[in-house]
């Protein structure tokens, strides 16, 4: 059994826009069921998106939230989004990517109009990689190592090598304990 939404993803133009999900039930022996005035909706944000307890999505804000549909066990988490510029689509810059989660983002900040910044200097990455992934700040030799480092790869090593880390599972466990409540402190 699972659950399909229509529309798939909401791209909205501009605010007070308005679109009707539609929620079909898909049952183990193929049968299909709209049970769309069975299903609760709930908003991620609703100073981007509103949603009504029938499913209409309204778009409130910009930037970039989801509409979740709950029916019998099934969750479902409908992209909604409103540019926050007029640089998104075809207004977009052309951009290089490297990897395929490049490829990925890149694609979600065209369509929300987020032009990214530019490359930062190998400080600051070291320093933004470090806290990101194992949440303390590199040493001074550390430091000193990464900037003497000419390779073109030294960047991936270091995100490599955080992940590798043993404070990596220490610091994520903890942030993801935070986020879901399950701190017994």
């Amino acid at each position: 059994d699972r659950l399909e939404v229509t529309p798939y993803e909401i791209v909205f133009a501009s605010p007070k826009e308005i679109r009707n999900l539609k929620v079909t039930a898909v049952w183990s022996d193929g049968s299909r069921e709209d049970v769309t005035a069975l299903t609760r909706f709930q908003t991620n944000d609703e100073s981007i998106a509103g949603v009504s307890s029938d499913g209409v999505v309204t778009s409130v804000g910009r930037g970039d939230t989801h509409i979740i549909s709950f029916y019998d066990n099934g969750v479902h988490a409908t992209p909604v989004l409103l540019p926050v510029s007029d640089r998104h689509g075809s207004r977009f810059p052309q951009l290089t990517t490297r990897t395929e989660i490049d490829r990925h983002i890149n694609a979600k900040l065209q369509k929300l109009g987020v032009v990214p910044s530019e490359v930062c200097s190998d400080e600051a990455f070291l320093r933004r990689v470090s806290l990101d992934l194992i949440g303390t700040l590199p040493s001074p030799t550390e430091v000193e190592a990464f900037l003497r480092d000419s390779s073109t790869a030294k960047r991936e090593k270091k995100v490599e090598e955080l992940l590798a880390h043993p404070a990596y599972v220490t610091w994520w466990t903890m942030r993801l304990c935070d986020l879901t409540g399950s701190n017994a402190g």
